[in-house]
């Protein structure tokens, strides 16, 4: 999580990012997701300077949205961690210019 919080750089920030959600996708407890999500970290890979071109500003908010749903998921809150995510899906497709 510090690495999120506070990353050097966008190249650690976007590893930190990685390993965040892929615990969560571990966590869920889903086999089929983290198949999924491994497809899905080849393809944001592949285009990852749309990830390094990240502000500070930006990837400090994106950290601070990680911390808050880590924290929902660490108190056992289902629908908290469910309402963390969706302002974290809006403004990391912003960052990136996508529709979410």
């Amino acid at each position: 999580m510090q690495r999120s919080r506070g990353p050097e750089s966008a190249y650690d920030y976007n590893r930190a990012a990685e390993l965040f959600h892929y615990c969560i996708a571990e966590l869920a407890g889903n086999s089929l997701f983290p198949e999924i999500f491994d497809l899905i970290r080849g393809l944001r890979r592949q285009a990852e300077s749309l990830f390094q071109n990240r502000s500070a500003r930006c990837m400090r908010v994106l950290g601070q949205q990680h911390q808050h749903i880590f924290d929902t998921i660490a108190a056992g809150n289902e629908a908290g961690a469910d309402r963390a995510t969706r302002p974290h899906r809006k403004f990391a497709a912003n960052a990136i210019h996508v529709k979410p």
